[in-house]
């Protein structure tokens, strides 16, 4: 069967997010009393990449703690059976942060 796989951000990418980018404070009531709180990643819709049958997949910009913004792009798009979407990140000046090596990509394929 052909079919596209979106893979996303290497294990290395989402530490770094982790680690460097904003978060938001999300506090959860029920009935007036405070059920949960978790932090999520502030993230906003950016680029977008295509797979196999033109179907649109949704990459996003994070906002760094500095104020600074990185960018979610496709790094490589090997065929196996259909296209397989690693993606990465990079900063303004197109320095790219937490790539896929070839070892993990042939690795996922």
């Amino acid at each position: 069967m052909r079919l596209t796989q979106f893979v996303g951000l290497s294990p290395k990418a989402k530490k770094y997010i982790e680690d460097n980018c904003k978060k938001d404070f999300i506090e959860v009531f029920k009935n007036s009393v405070l059920d949960k709180s978790y932090t999520m990643l502030i993230k906003e819709p950016g680029n977008k990449t295509y797979g196999m049958f033109e179907e649109e997949i949704q990459l996003f910009n994070y906002e760094l703690k500095d104020g600074s913004t990185l960018k979610e792009i496709e790094q490589a798009s090997p065929w196996a059976s259909g296209p397989v979407i690693f993606t990465c990140l990079e900063n303004k000046a197109s320095k790219r942060i937490g790539e896929w090596t070839d070892k993990e990509i042939d690795g996922m394929l």
